[in-house]
């Protein structure tokens, strides 16, 4: 199959910029991607060709020229698609998982990251309208054959809720609140919105007893908050950030800026989930991006957290790197064996 269009790229100098593209392939066979008449990109097979129906604009592409992935690209990543084709008179309409993994293309993972649980690592990924991967701002893409989840009687403009609602549901299954908890959303705009439904529906599903608390500076968010289930929205125009320090028991930090993540490092008292990053340093941390690219949380420099993992870990290895800049600790005996491992591998030879 052979199908040639025009799409806007995004370029690095945040404009855009009219090209031709061309994909050429099949399911079966794999696909050679062109722009402009020159090669772009090659895809092995498992990929489907799809029309794009509708798609959301995240922070995500109004960041996209901080992230460290090449431009310039066909952005837009909450895509809601289609069949090209009729079956039967009808298109079969699909929701779109962003990650191009292994298994999202059909195929048996065979890199270290993909065995772990975390494909999301794996160097071999790409992600729809991010990485490489032509997005839903122009007219037709490829997405994995996996990763297209057919849905029907759902509105449109609902189903293309669906990937930051995923995004946001995987939040909160990755750091749980736990009963008694005080829990507060960050940036409560359309992501840090979903993320208190997810809250909600993980509180009415696990039964599970904890407070949520959604902060923001608009009379309109603080009101969606407690529409959508928070039970209490505090105004931070008339709450002083040092007032609120170590309120919460995890703080969900949506605001996708370095004000916002400096700001929920004073607010939560255990841990604190980065949802969002704009690709910018912070704090001297220059790669954040990469990180949580599957999901990060940081907690403070105890014994007791080195100890520290997601329940819903897989990863058989569990080391912890300790950077020798964080000075002299007391690990706890847990650790003491990948000490006493360490440095017996110093003492060979090849050292």
């Amino acid at each position: 199959m052979k199908i040639q269009f025009s799409a806007m790229d995004y370029r690095s100098d945040d404009t855009f910029e009219k090209a031709d593209y061309r994909f050429e392939g099949s399911l079966e066979k794999g696909w050679d991607i062109s722009r402009n008449g020159k090669e772009y990109l090659h895809l092995g097979p498992g990929y489907k060709l799809l029309k794009s129906k509708l798609c959301g604009v995240c922070s995500t592409d109004l960041s996209r020229r901080f992230l460290p992935f090449p431009l310039p690209q066909v952005i837009g990543h909450e895509v809601i698609a289609e069949d090209v084709e009729t079956d039967n008179g009808i298109k079969q309409k699909y929701v779109v998982e962003i990650n191009d993994t292994f298994e999202a293309r059909g195929e048996i993972p065979f890199d270290e990251f993909c065995k772990e649980g975390i494909p999301s690592h794996s160097p071999e990924r790409k992600v729809l309208g991010i990485d490489r991967l032509p997005g839903g701002f122009g007219p037709y893409i490829l997405a994995p054959q996996s990763a297209a989840i057919p849905f029907q009687n759902l509105p449109d403009k609902t189903a293309v809720l669906i990937e930051p609602f995923a995004a946001s549901l995987q939040a909160v299954i990755a750091s749980p609140p736990k009963n008694g908890d005080n829990v507060a959303v960050l940036g409560p705009r359309r992501l840090g919105s979903l993320l208190i439904s997810a809250l909600v529906a993980f509180r009415d599903y696990s039964g599970i007893r904890f407070q949520i608390s959604a902060l923001a500076r608009h009379d309109h968010l603080l009101k969606l908050s407690l529409d959508l289930g928070a039970d209490e929205a505090i105004d931070l125009r008339k709450e002083n950030i040092k007032s609120l320090k170590d309120r919460f028991a995890i703080v969900y930090d949506t605001t996708s800026t370095t004000s916002g993540f400096e700001s929920a490092l004073q607010l939560s008292n255990r841990e604190l989930h980065l949802k969002t990053t704009n690709g910018q340093e912070v704090f001297g941390v220059k790669k954040l991006t990469e990180l949580v690219v599957d999901e990060l949380s940081l907690l403070k420099f105890t014994d007791e957290n080195l100890g520290f993992h997601w329940e819903k870990e897989t990863r058989s290895n569990r080391t912890v790197y300790i950077a020798p800049n964080v000075g002299k600790i007391s690990p706890t005996a847990s650790f003491s064996r990948y000490i006493t491992e360490a440095l017996r591998k110093l003492k060979k030879s090849f050292f």
